[in-house]
């Protein structure tokens, strides 16, 4: 049986638009990066199915009535931009890592306020970790 990798983050990236490319790291639980290069399609690909996988553990486990006890990795944000579709009823919300990758998002209106109002009462939080 091959020997499997846990893989523990994605420490950086990077799209090549002329080549059809995308390049990434991947770091090893001993530490180690991997370094990858895939077609955009195989990207895609890579991507949307773990992206599935994921969705259906946590349905499973909702189903079961079991907590998602563990988060996904948190980026820091280096740019975010909020722009309301002009002939759509929506907003695109568009966030890019530290390290350079996008994540964008395509929300209702009402999808767009409600996390506009949870940011908003989350913000203005003065209680500390530990101190409830």
């Amino acid at each position: 049986m091959p020997k499997l990798v846990r893989i523990v983050g994605l420490p950086g990236g990077a799209a090549d638009p002329d080549r059809q490319e995308v390049r990434f790291t991947l770091l090893t639980g001993e530490g180690k990066e991997i370094n990858c290069v895939a077609k955009t399609g195989v990207a895609e690909q890579l991507s949307s199915g773990v992206a599935r996988m994921v969705a259906a553990v946590r349905d499973i486990r909702t189903k079961a009535s079991k907590p998602n006890v563990e988060a996904g990795a948190a980026e820091s944000v280096l740019e975010a931009m909020i722009q309301r579709e002009p002939w759509a009823d929506r907003v695109i919300l568009r966030l890019v890592s530290t390290s350079g990758i996008p994540f964008n998002f395509a929300l209702t209106v009402d999808e767009a306020k409600q996390i506009a109002e949870r940011l908003r009462a989350e913000s203005v939080k003065t209680d500390k970790p530990g101190t409830a």
